[in-house]
């Protein structure tokens, strides 16, 4: 999702700047949510070509990954978010707790889940298992 909604992070790969000039997960949520359907976003944590991401791993979660999940968030209201590629990195590193108690606190009806170890509220892609904290 990050290549295809607009965002205040990252300019240079907003696509209502660049590529198909428009904002193209609001699009499909609003047209998910006239017919009823639920709506759902991945986030990949893993962003190789972000200066930050292999100089400064810290700066990269609360200057950019935090900003941009939570912005997704609230931007679409997702009925569910999960994140995949925290194998690289420890939920300490990532800081999974305080992002899934953010998201309890401004997104209370948003399903959270995550790969094993992310401290998300259930396991995805293969394994789904509510768990508790």
């Amino acid at each position: 999702m990050k290549a295809f909604h607009e965002r205040t992070y990252g300019p240079e790969y907003n696509p209502v700047k660049v590529g198909p000039k428009r904002d193209l997960v609001g699009d499909v949520t609003r047209a998910m949510r006239k017919k009823g359907i639920k709506i759902g976003l991945y986030y990949s944590l893993y962003e190789w070509y972000h200066p930050w991401y292999k100089t400064d791993i810290q700066r990269f979660v609360t200057q950019h990954f935090h900003p941009q999940f939570k912005d997704l968030v609230m931007r679409y209201a997702p009925d569910i978010i999960w994140t995949d590629g925290e194998w690289e990195q420890s939920s300490s590193v990532w800081k999974s707790p305080e992002l899934l108690a953010w998201v309890f606190n401004h997104a209370p009806k948003c399903a959270r889940s995550g790969q094993p170890g992310v401290d998300m509220e259930f396991q995805s892609p293969f394994v789904i298992e509510l768990t508790t904290l």
